[in-house]
C-alpha cells in the first residue's frame, strides 16, 4: 500500500525565494533520484489556515519500507542540509490514504 509522506514548511524571515525555490525544487525531483518515490507534490499555501506554515509537500512512496529508505537517503539529507538553517519550523506527518 502507497504511503504519503505530508510535510509543512515555515521558513524563518530572512529566508528568500531563492531558497526556497532551490529547496522545493530539489524535492521535486526526489521521483527521479530515490528509489520508491512515485510522486512528489508541492507548493505554497494561499489561506491563513496554516499560520505561518508557507509551503507543504505530499511525497506518495511506494510502501513502509521505501519510506524507511527515503529519510537516510543522499539527496533527502542534502536538502534538507542545505535548506535546515533557514527554516524556523516543520511538521511532518506520514500516513497509508484510505
Amino acid at each position: 500500500m502507497t504511503v504519503q509522506h505530508l510535510v509543512l514548511v515555515e521558513w524563518k524571515d530572512e529566508a528568500d525565494d531563492a531558497t526556497i525555490d532551490a529547496f522545493m525544487t530539489a524535492v521535486g525531483s526526489f521521483p527521479d533520484k530515490i528509489p520508491g518515490v512515485e510522486k512528489v507534490e508541492w507548493g505554497r499555501n494561499f489561506t491563513d489556515r496554516a499560520g505561518n506554515f508557507t509551503h507543504a509537500a505530499i511525497v506518495t512512496l511506494r510502501d513502509k519500507e521505501a519510506l524507511a529508505a527515503y529519510g537516510p537517503h543522499e539527496d533527502h539529507q542534502a536538502a534538507l542540509a542545505a535548506a535546515g538553517p533557514m527554516v524556523a519550523s516543520i511538521i511532518v506527518a506520514d500516513f497509508e490514504p484510505s
